[in-house]
C-alpha cells in the first residue's frame, strides 16, 4: 500500500471514529449538589417558581442520576433552601442503597482526614483540639482497614505531640528594648 493510501485510510478511520465518540459521550453528566443548590437559590421565594424548579430538578435527577449522596445534615440544609420532600427522596433513590452508603462512608472518612490534616499544623489550641479529635475518630473507625495503615501511623505519631502542645501553653515573652 502506498503512503498516500495509508494516509487516506488513517484519515478515514479518524473521521468515522469522531461521530461514534460523540454519540457515546451524548449522555448528560450526573446532577451535582451545586446544580441543585444554585437552582433552588435562583428560584427565589415565589411558591410557583419553587414548585416548578423542584419538579424540574426531580426530572433531572431521575434522568441523569447524581454524583453524590446526601447526609442527614445535607438533606436538612436542602430543605432550608426550599427543596421539596419529593426532591430529597428522588436524590436519595438515585443511588442504590449500597452505593449510597459507600459514598457517605467515603465522605465521612475524607472529612475526618481533612480536619486532621488542616488543623494539625495550626498554632491555636482550638485547631489542635479539632485535629486530635478527628485523628482519634479516624483511627477508631479505620484501624482495621489496611488501605489506611500509613495514615493511621502518621496520626498515631502526631497526636501525642499535639496533646502535649495543648497541655503546655506556649509562652510568648515580650522582647526587651535596648537602651542606647
Amino acid at each position: 500500500m502506498s503512503s498516500s493510501g495509508l494516509l487516506f485510510c488513517t484519515l478515514l478511520s479518524i473521521a468515522l471514529a469522531i461521530p461514534a465518540a460523540a454519540q457515546e459521550d451524548d449522555h448528560d453528566p450526573p446532577v451535582t449538589k451545586r446544580e441543585i443548590s444554585v437552582s433552588l437559590r435562583l428560584a427565589g421565594d415565589l411558591p410557583e417558581n419553587l414548585e416548578k424548579t423542584n419538579r424540574e430538578l426531580i426530572e433531572e435527577v431521575r434522568d441523569r442520576g447524581v454524583n453524590f449522596a446526601l447526609s442527614t445534615e445535607e438533606e436538612w440544609a436542602l430543605q432550608l433552601q426550599d427543596a421539596s420532600p419529593e426532591l430529597i427522596v428522588a436524590i436519595r433513590e438515585a443511588l442504590a442503597p449500597a452505593e449510597r452508603q459507600a459514598v457517605l462512608d467515603n465522605t465521612q472518612r475524607d472529612g475526618l482526614y481533612n480536619a486532621f490534616m488542616t488543623n494539625r499544623g495550626r498554632e491555636d489550641v482550638a485547631s489542635k483540639q479539632i485535629a486530635i479529635a478527628s485523628g482519634k475518630e479516624f483511627i477508631r473507625r479505620y484501624r482495621s482497614d489496611p488501605s489506611q495503615a500509613n495514615t493511621i501511623r502518621l496520626m498515631e505519631r502526631t497526636i501525642p505531640t499535639l496533646e502535649r502542645s495543648v497541655r503546655t501553653p506556649i509562652r510568648i515573652t515580650p522582647s526587651r528594648r535596648r537602651s542606647n
